[in-house]
């Protein structure tokens, strides 16, 4: 695992924190990166990465972040972070 992909993995599981409840997080982020580990030894680094972001989307839901009553910033940080992986996925190719 490279450096920037251990920032992108750190930048993920910290807006998930903030955003699951606590009761849950420490769950979760186990089987985020668990998956990750397993689809690292399959699919390779890049194919993995896309899918940890993926996976870790899937559970910042409207539903959770309005009953937490987070920002519209913490909407917008997930957007540039999810943006910032399409751009490095199409700079590869």
């Amino acid at each position: 695992m490279n450096k920037n992909n251990s920032i992108e993995r750190s930048i993920i599981l910290r807006i998930l924190r903030r955003v699951c409840p606590s009761e849950l997080y420490e769950g979760i982020e186990g089987d985020l990166i668990e998956q990750y580990d397993g689809e690292l030894k399959i699919v390779g680094e890049k194919k993995a990465r896309i899918n940890f972001l993926f996976h870790a989307l899937k559970f910042i839901r409207p539903g959770i972040i309005l009953r937490n009553k987070f920002s519209i910033q913490l909407i917008n940080l997930i957007m540039r972070v999810a943006e910032s992986f399409e751009e490095q996925s199409i700079l590869v190719h």
